[in-house]
C-alpha cells in the first residue's frame, strides 16, 4: 500500500512539473495565463499551484533588471543609498535604528546603535510592509543560529538574537566598506585583487562547508568590505545544512540570484544542492570581477535560468583580453556544468588561486575543442545525434566515392597491363613473324615471305606503326629485289635506301657492305670489306 502511496506521489509530482514548464513557456511567448482557470484545470494540485504562483507572482515583482544585485532572499545591502528610516530613533529590544541601509525581498538591514556597549551594529529584521510567509520565517530563524556556528575572519560574524513583539531580529557587525558589487570596476582593473579577495571568501566558505553548511547563494552583493579591504561573507539566509530534509523555499521558487547560480539548482533545487554548488557561486563572484559582469543574463528570469542549465558562459578573454589564460581556466573551472568537474573543495580552489598569485602552475586544465564539444553533446543530445548521424552518413557517402574511386584505378591499371601484356605479346608475334619473313627471303622463297608481309601491313586509313625492319622486308620483298645467299657471310645489322628509291645499301655482321641498284634485281654492287 505505501508503494502505491508513493507511486502516485510521483506521478503528482511529474504532473505538477509539467504544468508548471507548460505555464512559464507561455509566459516566455507573452501569453497570458488565467490563475483561476489554472486552478481550476487541477482541482487536486490547486494548493501546491496557487503556493506556486504567489512565488511566481514574488519574485516577478522584485526581479527588476536581474543583473545579479537581488534574489527576492535575504538583504541587498548597499543597492541604494542609506535613507532615514521612518522608525529613526525607535528603539527595538536594546537597539536604536538609526537608518536604513539594505533591503531585500525578505529582510531589511538597518544601521543601528547598541545601547548597552554603545557600539554601531548591523541589525536586521524581516520585512513589515507584507505578509510573511510560515517559510519565510522558518528561514529567518534559521539564519542567525547558522551563522553563529561560523567562525572565520571572513564571515560576518551574528552578536545577538531576539525579539521585539511579534518581530524578531538579529544584529551583526557593521561592516562599511560596501561589497564586491559595489566595486566592481575596481576589480576588473586589478585581476589580482580579484584572485585574492575569491581566494579569501572560498577559504570562507570552505570553513562553512566544514561544519556541513552549503550558503547556496553566493555573489558580489553578498560580499562586503571591511575597513581593512577584507571580503566578508554575509546573508545566510538561503544556507541549507547539509543533509538536511527541511526546506525554507516555495515549491516552483528557485533558491538564488539566477544569474549566479549553478545548473544543479535549477536542474533539481531540493536534491541537486552540494558544496559544488557553492563552487560554482565562487566560480561566478571570480567571472563578475574579472569582467564586470555576471556569467550569464537575460530579459526575464527564466530566460537566465535557462542558459544557466544549457550555455556555457562567455570566456572571460573574450570580454577582456588582458585576463590572463590560467586565471580564465581556473574561472571556467568552477563553472563547469558537471559539478563533479569543478574543484572538490573550496579549499582547493583558493589552493589554486594562491598558485596563480605566486606565479606557480595551476592545477586546472584548460578543456579543449573535443572537451568542450563533448560537454555541448551532453547537455544537447538530440541535436548532437543528429550531427554525429549526418556526420556518419557524410563518412559513409565518402567512403563510398572513396571505395568506388578506387574501384576505377583499379580496373584502369588492370586494363592498362592487359594491354601491355597484349602488347607484349603482339610484339614478340611480330618479331617472330618478321625473322621468318627474312629467313624466306634469305632461302629465297619470296612469295612466302610476302605473304608474311601482307598480314602485317596496317588496315587503309590506320597509320603504318611498324618499325623499319618490316617496312624494308616489305620494300625488298616486292620489289622483287633477290640476293644470291652467301653475299653476306652473317645476318645484316642495317640498311638503307637512298633518296631516289632505286639504291640500297646493307651492311652485315660479316663488316662487308653492298650495295644494291633496284633498276635490276639483280644488279648489285659489292663495295668489299667495309672494316
Amino acid at each position: 500500500m505505501s508503494g502505491e502511496t508513493e507511486q502516485t506521489g510521483d506521478s503528482d509530482d511529474r504532473r505538477f512539473e509539467v504544468i508548471v514548464a507548460e505555464y512559464l513557456a507561455a509566459l516566455d511567448r507573452g501569453e497570458p495565463v488565467d490563475r483561476e482557470r489554472l486552478l481550476a484545470a487541477h482541482p487536486d494540485l490547486a494548493d501546491r499551484l496557487a503556493e506556486f504562483l504567489d512565488g511566481q507572482a514574488k519574485l516577478e515583482a522584485m526581479a527588476g533588471s536581474l543583473k545579479g544585485e537581488t534574489t527576492g532572499d535575504g538583504d541587498d545591502r548597499g543597492k541604494a543609498e542609506p535613507q532615514p528610516a521612518p522608525e529613526s530613533g525607535r528603539v527595538i529590544g536594546n537597539y536604536e535604528i538609526l537608518e536604513r541601509i539594505g533591503i531585500g525581498g525578505m529582510g531589511v538591514v538597518y544601521r543601528a546603535r547598541q545601547l548597552g556597549l554603545d557600539r554601531i551594529v548591523a541589525l536586521k529584521m524581516l520585512r513589515d510592509d507584507g505578509p510573511c510567509t510560515e517559510a519565510e520565517l522558518k528561514r529567518f530563524r534559521a539564519e542567525a543560529p547558522v551563522i553563529a556556528e561560523l567562525d572565520h575572519p571572513n564571515i560576518v560574524p551574528v552578536y545577538e538574537t531576539g525579539e521585539h513583539g511579534d518581530q524578531r531580529y538579529f544584529s551583526m557587525k557593521l561592516v562599511e566598506g560596501g561589497s564586491l558589487d559595489e566595486r566592481l570596476s575596481d576589480f576588473v582593473a586589478d585581476p589580482r585583487a580579484a584572485a585574492r579577495a575569491v581566494a579569501a571568501v572560498a577559504r570562507a566558505i570552505d570553513h562553512a562547508h566544514q561544519r556541513g553548511i552549503l550558503h547556496r547563494d553566493l555573489k558580489p552583493s553578498n560580499v562586503l568590505i571591511d575597513d581593512r579591504g577584507e571580503p566578508m561573507v554575509a546573508d545566510f539566509g538561503l544556507a541549507l545544512r547539509e543533509g538536511s530534509d527541511t526546506v525554507f523555499t516555495r515549491s516552483g521558487v528557485f533558491p538564488g540570484t539566477p544569474s549566479y547560480m549553478a545548473p544543479e539548482q535549477v536542474n533539481s533545487p531540493r536534491e541537486g544542492v552540494t558544496r559544488a554548488t557553492d563552487i560554482h557561486g565562487l566560480g561566478a563572484v571570480l567571472y563578475s570581477l574579472l569582467t564586470g559582469r555576471p556569467p550569464f543574463g537575460g530579459k526575464s528570469p527564466w530566460e537566465i535560468l535557462d542558459q544557466v542549465r544549457t550555455k556555457t558562459p562567455t570566456r572571460p578573454r573574450q570580454l577582456r583580453r588582458s585576463i590572463d589564460r590560467d586565471l580564465e581556466t581556473i574561472c571556467l573551472k568552477c563553472l563547469e556544468k558537471d559539478p563533479a568537474r569543478r574543484y572538490a573543495t573550496a579549499a582547493d580552489l583558493a589552493d589554486d588561486l594562491d598558485r596563480w598569485l605566486d606565479g606557480r602552475p595551476i592545477r586546472a586544465r584548460r578543456v579543449g575543442p573535443i572537451g568542450r564539444s563533448w560537454r555541448i553533446a551532453r547537455r544537447h543530445p538530440m541535436t548532437a545525434g543528429a550531427l554525429a548521424l549526418m556526420f556518419l552518413l557524410g563518412l559513409w557517402q565518402g567512403r563510398a566515392i572513396y571505395v568506388q574511386a578506387r574501384a576505377v584505378r583499379e580496373k584502369a591499371l588492370r586494363d592498362e597491363l592487359a594491354r601491355r601484356q597484349a602488347q607484349a605479346v603482339a610484339d614478340d608475334w611480330s618479331a617472330r613473324e618478321q625473322a621468318e619473313a627474312w629467313i624466306k627471303w634469305d632461302e629465297g622463297d619470296l612469295q612466302q615471305a610476302r605473304l608474311i608481309v601482307e598480314r602485317h601491313q596496317p588496315r587503309p586509313g590506320r597509320p603504318d606503326n611498324r618499325g623499319f625492319g618490316w617496312r624494308l622486308i616489305e620494300r625488298v620483298t616486292h620489289a622483287g629485289l633477290e640476293l644470291n645467299r652467301g653475299l653476306h657471310w652473317s645476318a645484316v645489322y642495317s640498311a638503307a635506301f637512298a633518296p631516289d628509291g632505286k639504291t640500297l645499301v646493307t651492311a652485315g655482321v660479316d663488316r662487308i657492305v653492298h650495295v644494291w641498284f633496284w633498276d635490276s634485281p639483280y644488279d648489285r654492287y659489292s663495295m668489299g670489306n667495309a672494316g
